[in-house]
């Protein structure tokens, strides 16, 4: 089954894989569970997260992915404090740190922080998690390794370093300055190497196992007691998240946020697809008002004329559309649902998610070749460095923007318009494209 599961500096992905067999990828950032989510693997598990770096993984990616009927999993380190805010709504949360953010006894994020290395290094750990630093120091008590009274101070003694710089090493060196007994100390040094606690090993370790168990007994989709709301947010999000193309045809993974660069390069193609999405969200929008249902009949009767139009009434052939433009079964559905409300005479049209402008490109065979000249200009913007995007000034940008557009045509006047309204909230976005066409124009032509 397809399992995906996020580690790294916690658990190795071939240690994982002793207990799991399962696809491992590196610590999750923003957007990597909606990535993972997309190719619908029966269940997600969390362990390891980016903090610092980039933007974490997001709540709502998490509750998106349940939505589409993934089991998510949470151990560990990033994996626990995501499963604890998110337990009340589903979200499977796995061993003793979890349950200590759960249940309050934790609750800052540099508890299970630490400083690595990168993916080719392994994720070597640089520094001491402090929850396992906890659990250690309760165990040599326990043990009579050290006293309570040494366990206390050597406990505060670590929570009072920062993440990056906490380890036992640090430790025994500011508590060797204090007054606490050198024996007791020399003999917790001599303890340490056998007698030390991984607690996120540990808990990383007990969620594959449950993983484990769970797949190995057959589960049926998850079934969360919510709605999944879109917002303004969350489309920014999977237009800068999504990948829409896995086609192996492609050199590169493409995301929403590519192809519209290669869209709002277009103007005429650009107003089309505009007014397509607006139609499409302000019809949504009266269907939410009214409360308007559209029977399974009818949805059952769109989707075979738009399949039957398309040449997709086998199943094997429809399959191959759905991969050759970047979609997945529910997103498919999604379309055909405003297909069918877009046919309902008694909704009256009323602007819109970008990714509708990408369902346009899909239903008029423009999707691949944006995709092909996106990963394109990937390549050349890779090879030139982002530097070269700054050589020409906005008003430069914009003038040979204009004078693409033939002013004797009505519809190419109307897509300026529409766009310079349309693209007010992305204006970095757009200037960044138009210098990144200027630029690949200008390799091509020598101009």
């Amino acid at each position: 089954m397809n399992i995906i599961v996020f580690t790294g500096p916690t658990l190795s992905a071939s240690d994982a894989r002793q207990e799991l067999e399962a696809t491992y990828l590196p610590p999750a950032a923003q957007g990597d569970v909606y990535r993972a989510a997309l190719t619908q693997p029966v269940a997600i598990g969390i362990i390891d997260g980016l903090f610092d770096q980039v933007p974490s993984v997001w709540h709502k990616e998490i509750l998106w992915a349940m939505s589409q009927g993934i089991h998510v999993f949470g151990s560990a380190s990033m994996g626990a404090l995501r499963a604890a805010e998110l337990e009340a709504f589903g979200m499977t949360g796995v061993g003793k740190i979890f349950r200590a953010y759960r249940d309050g006894t934790l609750e800052d994020d540099d508890e299970v922080a630490v400083v690595h290395g990168k993916e080719a290094d392994g994720f070597r750990v640089l520094s001491d998690a402090m929850v396992n630093i906890r659990q250690t120091l309760l165990r040599a008590e326990t043990e009579n390794i050290i006293t309570a009274a040494t366990h206390r101070k050597l406990e505060t003694m670590a929570k009072n370093l920062r993440y990056p710089e906490r380890s036992y090493t640090r430790v025994l060196e500011i508590a060797s300055g204090s007054d606490l007994p050198c024996e007791e100390l020399n003999t917790f040094r001599r303890w340490l190497p056998k007698g030390k606690i991984d607690q996120k090993r540990e808990d990383a370790l007990e969620m594959l196992r449950l993983m484990r168990a769970k797949v190995q007994a057959g589960p049926t989709p998850k079934k969360v007691d919510y709605k999944f709301e879109n917002t303004v947010v969350w489309n920014g999000l999977v237009n800068s998240a999504g990948l829409l193309h896995r086609d192996g045809s492609f050199s590169g993974n493409v995301s929403a946020h590519d192809i519209l660069a290669e869209l709002w390069a277009d103007p005429e193609l650009c107003l089309q697809a505009y007014q397509y999405a607006a139609i499409r969200h302000l019809v949504r929008l009266a269907a939410q008002m009214s409360s308007a249902r559209i029977s399974a009949e009818k949805l059952a009767a769109i989707e075979r004329a738009f399949r039957s139009d398309r040449g997709l009434s086998e199943q094997p052939a429809f399959e191959q559309w759905l991969h050759n433009h970047g979609m997945s079964a529910g997103e498919f559905a999604e379309l055909i649902e405003n297909e069918a409300l877009l046919h309902d005479s008694a909704l009256t049209p009323s602007p819109f998610p970008h990714r509708w402008m990408i369902d346009w490109l899909r239903i008029t065979d423009r999707y691949k070749p944006l995709v092909a000249a996106a990963v394109q200009k990937k390549t050349v913007t890779a090879e030139d460095g982002d530097e070269l995007d700054a050589e020409a000034a906005t008003e430069a940008l914009l003038q040979w923007y204009m004078e693409r557009l033939d002013s004797s045509n009505d519809a190419a006047n109307a897509a300026s318009r529409a766009m310079m309204g349309y693209l007010r909230n992305d204006w970095e976005d757009f200037l960044s494209s138009l210098a990144k066409r200027h630029r690949a124009q200008q390799q091509v032509t020598g101009s």
